[in-house]
């Protein structure tokens, strides 16, 4: 029986504030993990501020995506939004109010820019069932959860998650381009080290995921994820594809487990990197030299002593 309780860490991360600096340097999220992993320095002025995060219009339609399969709210809110830039071909910014009425009254005569137009192709297409997406539903949707993880402050937001006794299903909605829909993670029952679930690092995000539903949720024993997964239009060996809308089957997170970190599993990663990337943010550089040596690795990628330009020539005025 799919139950919806509450979780058992309250915290104090809203929708509103999920993406704020402030919460970003008070809670790792796997994104900025990776982002510490590829590019500490880059981690660093992000994280304190030197730094703005932008968004790009594919990112935005992304949001869109996720904000039409969640409720009505939500899909008025990221309609809204689309007022803020240019969103159709031929038209420069339009009002909040000229946009919502022309998307909630007219949506088949809106022709977006490219970057909108697997995910408006997929909103027309299930415009008419668009009460079904948004109908209230016994499990949680955009669900913000927190805890610790390699004694590291977490956080994550979660799609859809369904309790089921010791059992718990998370279900990720992801717009993919076409290439990643070829090599999917099991064919012939083979599994492969190269997919959209490891070229994006999903693998480590479900991971991070399971712990918090674990720490949230103690029964859940086991934690199982789908994605959902909207496929961009394009073109593969020379046939173009429509976008189209495909799930991947339901796994248990543990058998996302592969070879690709050297055998270490990714909940091992995540606890490897996690308190150095927050002490990062927390510490000064001779704190942090002094905790993990001058020579160590994790030194020497953040506090390079050899680059002399100062961080606060970098500081948003």
């Amino acid at each position: 029986m799919i139950m919806k309780l509450e979780p058992k860490n309250k915290n104090e991360i809203t929708d509103e504030n999920y993406y704020s600096q402030e919460m970003g340097k008070k809670y790792l999220s796997v994104h900025a993990l990776m982002t510490f992993m590829k590019d500490p320095a880059l981690f660093y002025l992000k994280g304190n501020g030197y730094l703005k995060n932008t968004s790009s219009p594919s990112a935005n339609a992304g949001k869109l995506f996720h904000a039409f399969v969640n409720d009505a709210k939500d899909f008025e809110k990221e309609v809204r939004n689309l007022g803020k830039e240019p969103f159709l071909l031929g038209r420069k910014k339009i009002s909040e109010d000229e946009v919502v009425d022309m998307v909630f009254n007219e949506p088949e005569s809106l022709k977006p820019k490219a970057d909108y137009d697997s995910v408006w192709s997929f909103i027309l297409k299930e415009w008419d069932n668009r009460h079904d997406w948004w109908e209230e539903k016994p499990w949680f949707k955009e669900l913000i959860l927190t805890g610790e993880i390699g004694d590291a402050p977490f956080k994550g937001r979660l799609d859809v998650l369904k309790i089921d006794g010791d059992k718990a299903y998370i279900y990720d909605y992801k717009t993919l381009g076409l290439k990643d829909r070829y090599g999917f993670w099991y064919e012939d029952n083979e599994r492969f080290d190269k997919t959209f679930i490891h070229e994006y690092n999903y693998d480590l995000q479900m991971t991070a995921y399971a712990e918090l539903v674990k720490q949230n949720f103690p029964q859940v024993k086991q934690v199982y994820v789908t994605f959902g997964c909207l496929i961009k239009k394009g073109k593969h060996e020379f046939t173009e594809y429509p976008s189209s809308f495909i799930e991947t089957e339901t796994v248990n997170v543990n058998d996302m487990h592969t070879n690709r970190f050297n055998g270490d599993s990714p909940l091992t990663v995540l606890m490897k990197y996690a308190l150095p990337a927050y002490h990062a943010l927390h510490l000064s550089a001779d704190e942090f030299i002094e905790k993990y040596g001058e020579d160590s690795l994790f030194s020497e990628m953040v506090f390079n002593r050899r680059q002399q330009l100062p961080f606060e020539a970098f500081k948003l005025k």
